[in-house]
């Protein structure tokens, strides 16, 4: 699949149903990767967002996730 952004650039990814753990907790969820080098790592919305209540720390540099 293509992911098209602001401009004429297009990245091409694909999309994968992975198990995954969140500290204790097990859970099904999509997850996208971007074919190219130049994309970090996002965790999207889809799956993980519906299911955690996620907060940023980025002074601590932490994630918390909570049911």
């Amino acid at each position: 699949m293509e992911l098209r952004g602001l401009g004429e650039s297009v990245v091409p990814y694909l999309v994968k149903n992975v198990r995954m753990a969140i500290g204790s907790e097990e859970i099904n969820a999509r997850v996208g990767w971007a074919l190219i080098e130049e994309v970090p790592f996002i965790l999207g919305r889809l799956d993980i967002f519906d299911q955690f209540h996620v907060a940023f720390d980025n002074n601590a540099r932490k994630v918390v996730f909570r049911r």
